[in-house]
């Protein structure tokens, strides 16, 4: 698998670099929020969550995200050992969907592990925050 940096530095002023669970959530992250087409060498690459408008996904479009995030899941993470994704809107206090729920399973050598990422989206800017939790 190749290297995930973080994006700090340590005492010794070097990056570190992230491993094991944490380096495939950080992968899995870039896929959702790569548009596909800005990599240029691979125009295939991401999933570009942006894209969508969180309030409009219906259980069509929840079908066809969950079904180009398992292609691109498989297609460009390394050492692919997943077992299934699953997406959810997530409703706000005021009803409506601001973020979307990624659920991965992955299959180690010693248990079944989950993957969650949060994917919240600003209503001022489009901007999107997600939020990594193993």
């Amino acid at each position: 698998m190749g290297k995930e940096v973080k994006l700090e530095v340590n005492q010794f002023k070097t990056s570190g670099e992230y491993s094991g669970m944490m380096e495939k959530a950080r992968l899995i992250q870039n896929l959702f929020l790569m548009k596909k087409g800005s990599h240029p060498t691979h125009p295939d690459i991401g999933l570009g969550i942006g894209n969508y408008e969180f309030e409009q996904l219906n259980d069509q479009l929840i079908r066809e995200l969950t079904i180009e995030a398992n292609e691109q899941v498989s297609s460009f993470v390394p050492d692919n050992n997943f077992t299934g994704i699953s997406i959810q809107p997530l409703e706000g206090k005021d009803g409506s969907i601001k973020t979307i729920g990624v659920s991965i399973g992955i299959n180690t050598e010693v248990s079944q592990e989950q993957i969650a990422i949060l994917f919240n989206k600003s209503q001022t800017n489009s901007k999107i925050v997600s939020h990594i939790i193993i």
